[in-house]
């Protein structure tokens, strides 16, 4: 399991579960990789000082269209 909490200024988001992780799989024609799934099943994204953003389910695909 991945750890976050020594990240300081850390904002997360609560986890994504499995059919979201899926939906968005299905929706990119894609196989997430273990450790990004593994990634967002601890949070659906997250910032760093507002300057680092890890997004979650409901925006990787919309980010990767454009």
């Amino acid at each position: 399991m991945i750890n976050l909490s020594n990240i300081p200024d850390l904002i997360e988001k609560s986890a994504a579960s499995d059919i979201e992780i899926q939906a968005v799989e299905n929706r990119m024609n894609v196989t997430l990789p273990n450790v990004y799934k593994e990634l967002l099943r601890c949070t659906n994204g997250f910032s760093i000082g507002g300057g680092l953003l890890i997004y979650g389910t409901e925006y990787i695909a919309e980010r990767n269209e454009v």
